[in-house]
């Protein structure tokens, strides 16, 4: 079989029959065939040249009846022979199905590539066949990708010839060999200097003397535009060699050079001589332009050393994740196409929910109240510098005052503020400006001229922000002295957090597991709960609860009128009134939300495990007939109370799943239905049983082993792994060990008390992984292949992390560390009381695993007094 103007490339069986790999290769290419020692697989191994670039393609096709673990010593053995700066692409048929990572074989094949960073672009299903009268899905066909310079784009042709689908791939060249051309543009820029001298020589009492308090807000905006125009100019940007700053005239001629040699190679494929040539000059502009691109990059480094932002923007560059410019080109993409229209389609989209108000019910659900009021204090100069100081740096809202500005002439600034402020307060009247909200779509996925495809993200001004920070801090105090706020709620309340709602769900969850019972959970998919809130209700809940009178008045007033516009490139929508919902991207909007849903945990009989909007309903009992139904009359009692409140659940999104002990049999077929008591004649459809959920970032299966969550763990550390093995010669040493906790040990760390009891080859698999995240790291430190990098490196493996983990939650807290007290004092005991368990499960939870891992320390961390010296004592632990 040929094609014309394609050479041909094969390895066939000796006996002739079945296997065999063929490639074919467009003449425009320069081959070299080379030969790898494979005896679990056929391949064919071939250098592919061009003047520009040149790859590794090494086609694989491996027998099922092949030995797997074989296979994987071979492909590592030839990924080790070949040059790190090599790019690679390895395709074929492998027979190891990538989507069950959960198999050693597949983790292992997954290891291998992540430590020679090799990227699986192909993870969908390539191969559906019926087996024993069931449809079985797999992904056998693979293509992976070490690219340097080139930008991969896969995909699966859903069409086939026998019983496996097309893969593709095109790797498409970004060139070195662009000339270098100038851009100018000319932008407004605001001279921050200027700006400041203009503000400090105002007479601001004359000001404030001449201007009514009502008038000062609006007044106080016209006169800052002012100063900032006056201090604007036009300035002309030049950039030339956006991507390629490290390209020199040298260079430009070194490539010229090998471009000509190149060309007659080309004409005498059969000259040894011209080859040579040609080899040697590619190999010499190779070298130039890494050695060009590593100083520049490491000169960039250097300089952003003493800024974390710029630090960061470098990294993200170099993984490919620079989100605002990503974002900015999206935006620009769409107004391109649909101009004035994408912004009011967009707006109108954004505003559909909370556009209009439903009529509330007219009995509240909220059943205790407070009888103390609160008061609502005026500022002072200490508080207003306080909250001003404390904001952060955000892009001005539409009156085009930024914090930094107010920050910079402070001084002169403050009795100003302080008028309109408290002006606000006295009157509780909140200007309509400070009411007023920009909106910049974000894109999320999908097809980019589809409004549906983009989330807001609110801009409110800095100083609707101030006064929002003083109302939530006044509340706040009020809150907590009355202790209002439920236990279950774990969202946006100090001490709280996901950890903390993590941490309490799996003790929940392994102590029904240790007394032999179910735990039947629902994890409830609320639809657009912020955008929900009936004003009218909350306004009820916030009197019964102590705000009254003026604070009442202010807080209806900052809920009134609100409007938002979408705005992209200088194009403006129409502004749209917001009639319902609590603001999107405004400092009150979370605590007022708590507020609402703070009496749900009254009305449900069991678990109740809240998150701002997410909820999560928990019924544990010996027999799963008796915890379902529990579940179910829990359920009903939240759908009653979500129907009184005007907040929609999405049945379709929201899982239901039995956790029980593997080596409890149990058959879930109860019919479990999402409706209110009301439902008379119920058609509504049976919510359908879970293996696994994904709750707050971690995935729960219902045996609790955690192989879908430490899949997930695996899939993104070798990920990161793929990346640094690529980039480490661009960065220095620091910023390496830099991105790696924060990227790597970060992963980790988050749920690690949680999930940290798995099975013992989780942990081995782990480390394994981070092992060729740290030789990436340490790559120019001259350790031996043989040594414990995580103990020359002062890293930690998967159990210290765990343990340093635990031990930072827990080192000045109490609650789970019981002195223990011996009867006699016959021989040394342990420090701490660990309860009495009788399974695995109970050693998961924190009333055991906390006090042993307190035990097991040496007593010289027990003499830590800060965290600083706390580090240092469990990072001596490691050598």
């Amino acid at each position: 079989f040929s094609i014309p103007s394609y050479q041909l490339y094969s390895f066939t069986r000796p006996t002739g029959k079945g296997g065999g790999v063929a490639v074919f290769v467009r003449d425009v290419w320069s081959v070299h065939e080379l030969k790898f020692s494979f005896q679990q697989a056929e391949t064919v191994a071939l250098r592919l040249c061009t003047a520009n670039t040149s790859i590794l393609l090494l086609s694989v096709y491996r027998p099922p009846c092949c030995n797997g673990r074989l296979f994987l010593e071979e492909l590592d053995s030839a990924l080790s022979s070949l040059s790190s700066e090599h790019s690679i692409c390895m395709i074929g048929d492998i027979n190891i199905d990538v989507l069950r990572p959960t198999l050693a074989l597949v983790g292992n094949y997954l290891d291998v590539l992540a430590k020679w960073g090799l990227d699986y672009v192909i993870r969908e299903v390539t191969r559906e066949e019926f087996l024993s009268g069931q449809l079985t899905k797999s992904c056998i066909d693979h293509i992976n990708i070490r690219h340097h310079n080139l930008i991969a784009q896969s995909a699966i042709v859903e069409q086939k010839l026998a019983d496996h689908y097309f893969v593709c791939c095109s790797l498409t060249l970004v060139s070195n060999t662009t000339v270098p051309v100038n851009y100018e543009s000319e932008v407004l820029i605001v001279d921050p200097r200027l700006f400041h001298q203009l503000v400090e020589e105002y007479d601001w009492n004359a000001f404030l003397f001449n201007v009514s308090p009502n008038e000062c807000y609006e007044e106080f905006v016209i006169q800052l535009n002012r100063f900032r125009q006056k201090a604007s100019r036009r300035v002309k940007i030049r950039q030339r060699n956006l991507n390629h700053k490290w390209m020199s005239p040298e260079i430009l001629a070194a490539i010229k050079e090998r471009e000509l040699v190149w060309a007659q190679a080309k004409r005498s494929p059969k000259c040894d001589t011209l080859q040579l040539e040609y080899k040697l000059s590619r190999n010499k502009v190779n070298a130039m332009i890494r050695r060009a691109k590593r100083l520049h990059l490491r000169n960039k480094f250097k300089e952003a050393r003493a800024d974390p932002r710029k630090t960061w923007s470098l990294i993200n560059d170099f993984r490919g994740l620079n989100t605002t410019a990503s974002n900015r080109n999206n935006n620009r993409t769409l107004c391109s196409s649909m101009g004035q229209g994408a912004v009011d389609g967009l707006n109108n989209f954004f505003s559909s929910v909370s556009g209009s108000a439903r009529k509330p019910p007219n009995s509240c659900t909220l059943r205790n109240s407070t009888v103390e009021s609160a008061y609502l204090p005026y500022f002072d100069e200490d508080n207003l510098k306080t909250i001003l100081f404390s904001l952060k740096c955000k892009s001005p809202g539409i009156d085009g005052i930024s914090a930094n500005e107010l920050r910079r002439s402070f001084d002169k600034l403050k009795s100003v503020l302080l008028t309109i402020l408290n002006g606000i307060l006295y009157n509780g009247v909140i200007p309509l400006k400070l009411k007023t909200a920009i909106v910049i779509p974000l894109f999320k996925t999908g097809k980019r001229d589809q409004v549906e495809n983009y989330r807001p993200i609110s801009i409110l001004p800095c100083i609707s922000q101030i006064l929002e920070k003083h109302l939530c801090l006044i509340m706040t105090r009020f809150l907590d002295l009355h202790d209002t706020l439920s236990p279950t709620q774990y969202g946006f309340v100090q001490g709280r957090g996901t950890q903390t709602l993590l941490e309490d769900l799996s003790d929940l969850l392994n102590l029904s597991f240790e007394r032999n019972q179910v735990a039947c959970a629902l994890f409830l998919d609320v639809s657009k709960a912020f955008d929900s809130v009936s004003h009218r209700l909350l306004l009820d809940k916030l009197s019964m609860l102590g705000f009254r009178g003026s604070f009442l008045s202010l807080l209806e007033d900052f809920l009134r009128d609100r409007r938002q516009c979408v705005s992209i490139d200088q194009i403006r929508s129409n502004f749209s009134i917001i009639r319902s919902g609590v603001p999107q991207g405004s400092i009150l909007s979370p605590l007022l939300f708590n507020i609402y849903v703070n009496d749900l945990s009254s009305n449900v009989q069991t678990s109740l495990f809240q998150y701002a909007d997410d909820t999560l309903i928990v019924a544990c009992a010996p027999k799963y007939l008796q915890a379902i139904t529990m579940l179910q009359n829990a359920a009903t009692q939240t759908m009653d109370w979500f129907a009184a409140n005007l907040i929609s659940v999405n049945a379709s999104k929201t899982q239901l799943i039995c956790f029980h002990n593997p080596l409890k049999r149990i058959n879930v077929s109860y019919p479990f239905v999402l409706h209110t008591s009301k439902c008379s004649n119920c058609v509504c459809t049976h919510l359908t049983y879970s293996s696994s959920v994904k709750y707050l970032g971690l995935v729960f299966d219902r045996d609790l082993a955690w192989n879908s969550q430490l899949a997930q763990v695996c899939r993104k550390l070798r990920s990161l792994s793929c990346v640094m093995f690529n980039i480490r010669y661009f960065m220095p040493f620091s910023v390496r060990k830099l991105v790696l906790h924060a990227l790597g040990y970060n992963i980790l760390r988050y749920g690690i008390t949680v999930y940290g009891h798995c099975a013992a080859r989780w942990k081995l698999r782990i480390n394994s992984i981070l092992r060729s995240l740290l030789k990436s790291i340490s790559y120019d430190r001259c350790l031996d292949n043989d040594s414990d990098v995580f103990k020359e490196l002062c890293l930690p493996d998967f159990y210290s992390l765990f343990r340093d983990t635990v031990v930072f939650r827990h080192f000045w807290d109490s609650s789970y560390k019981i002195p223990y007290t011996p009867v006699r004092c016959l021989r040394p005991k342990d420090r701490f009381l660990t309860t009495r368990c009788f399974t695995r499960y109970g050693e998961r939870i924190r009333d055991y695993y906390v006090a042993s891992c307190f035990n097991k320390l040496p007593a010289s961390v027990f003499n830590a007094t800060t965290k600083y010296k706390l580090r240092n004592a469990l990072r001596s632990l490691r050598r």
